[in-house]
């Protein structure tokens, strides 16, 4: 069974999806910096990639507040998935979730159950810095990723946004590992987690609640050879006390193209998951690209 990543855009117009065109190119561009990062390489040939052409009125999105240095001042567009990003200093964004499925379902051997399986990569056609994936606990996902040019530690904002947003976020179920808020994880995240959790037994791989080395569910990479860097390091879904992350710093701390070894096994543990292959974690040591 192939997985599926599908890809749109947002603030493209007609004229944008001809053949090697402004949507084509921003599409390459995004799975280029996908399969460039572990264990995408390596598992690149599980993937069905599919692009649904959505036809907007306007080049563009709507801001709702001036971006500063990281995108356009406030502005509107008539858009056919009706995008709007926050700006202010914000990166969130949002959009029409159902009219975005209602396109996606076009793709042959795509339905509502399989819809469970597939992340969608929303591509907003704006030079802005923001990014933001939205997950359901059934296992859909929206990433919705505007096209930003500005420098992200050595790369495009845009490739960063589209491997932690669509590959991290999206289709790895994982969490943020950047902190906020110096204070201990509140009860509401606790419990958004729990619920989630119950849904996906990998949802989160890359946290935890519990900084018990014998407890803690990557304690296997304490005594594996080449996985030194995985520990125990405090603070992660924003909050700097009482949650863990695996390693001091990876792709959902700061965009930088790499996943952490938790990340990978859940990244993988999925591929296989909705592949109907079985997954061996020896297996997946011998073949992981660090």
């Amino acid at each position: 069974r192939p997985v599926h990543m599908v890809f749109t855009g947002d603030g493209f117009i007609a004229e944008d999806y001809v053949e090697g065109g402004a949507f084509e190119q921003a599409m390459q561009k995004a799975i280029d910096a996908i399969f460039s990062v572990e264990p995408y390489t390596t598992y690149r040939n599980y993937f069905r990639i599919s692009a649904v052409v959505a036809h907007s009125k306007e080049r563009g999105t709507t801001v709702l507040k001036d971006m500063g240095g990281l995108g356009p001042g406030a502005q509107t567009r008539n858009t056919v998935f009706g995008t709007t990003l926050d700006g202010g200093g914000g990166t969130g964004v949002n959009g029409n979730f159902d009219k975005v499925f209602s396109y996606v379902k076009k793709v042959p051997g795509i339905d509502d159950a399989e819809l469970s399986n597939t992340v969608v990569f929303v591509l907003i056609n704006v030079n802005a810095y923001a990014g933001t994936c939205h997950v359901w606990s059934k296992g859909r996902a929206v990433a919705y990723c505007p096209m930003g040019t500005m420098d992200n530690g050595g790369q495009p904002a845009y490739k960063s946004i589209i491997v932690h947003e669509g590959a991290g976020h999206g289709f790895g179920r994982l969490l943020d590992e950047y902190r906020y808020y110096d204070e201990p994880v509140d009860d509401y995240s606790r419990e958004e987690f729990r619920l989630f959790r119950n849904q996906d037994p990998w949802y989160g791989w890359n946290v935890s609640f519990t900084n018990d080395r014998n407890a803690v569910h990557w304690k296997q990479y304490f005594s594996t050879p080449g996985y030194e860097a995985v520990g125990l390091y405090e603070g992660a879904m924003l909050y700097t006390r009482g949650v863990w992350r695996p390693e001091k710093v990876s792709c959902m701390e700061d965009n930088r193209p790499y996943f952490n070894a938790p990340s990978r096994e859940a990244i993988v543990r999925r591929i296989f998951r909705i592949s109907g292959t079985n997954f061996d974690l020896n297996t997946f040591v011998s073949k992981d690209r660090i």
